[in-house]
């Protein structure tokens, strides 16, 4: 009985996970200041990406896994996103849990152009309370985040979650 219990409890946490949460984050103190990201560039793991140099344009910040299905669907996506924002908003994918190899493969298949960077020991994703990939965190032109999602939106979600962040002046003439 107590085993059964346990299993409800974590079949809901893993649905919950999975079908995501979107969310954007405010509070009565406002939003948070987001943790810094400094990490190694995929390509080039001699060159680092800074958040910090990011100030002045959103970023949404989408962490991923080369083992993980929905970030196959999810990244192309967000590509598209950030293509239709003519230079408005930016994207950074963050990979957890691969080896350097793994992701440049994934990478080169699903043929995103934002930059993309290694978190190697997890240390970004933990401070950002990551533990579910795909994972986007939304983060104004200030450096706060404003919004969070835990699985893989529909594309139409994905970009409800960015206008509930960052106002519908984002957007461009053609979206959709």
């Amino acid at each position: 009985m107590i085993a059964a219990a346990v299993l409800v409890v974590l079949a809901s946490a893993t649905a919950f996970a999975v079908l995501g949460d979107l969310t954007t984050s405010s509070d009565a103190q406002g939003p948070a200041v987001a943790p810094p990201i400094d990490l190694p560039r995929l390509e080039d793991p001699d060159e680092v990406w800074r958040l910090a140099d990011q100030r002045g344009t959103p970023v949404l910040v989408n962490f991923w896994a080369s083992w993980c299905t929905p970030c196959r669907a999810e990244m192309p996506e967000l590509q598209a996103l950030v293509e239709r924002s003519d230079g408005q908003i930016r994207a950074v994918g963050i990979n957890l849990w691969d080896d350097a190899a793994a992701a440049k493969a994934f990478a080169e298949e699903v043929g995103v152009d934002y930059p993309l960077v290694l978190d190697r020991d997890g240390e970004v994703a933990q401070a950002y309370g990551i533990t579910v990939v795909p994972s986007m965190v939304v983060i104004d032109d200030a450096g706060r985040v404003v919004g969070r999602a835990s699985g893989k939106p529909t594309a139409a979600e994905l970009e409800r979650l960015v206008t509930d962040a960052l106002g519908a002046g984002w957007q461009t003439a053609d979206s959709p």
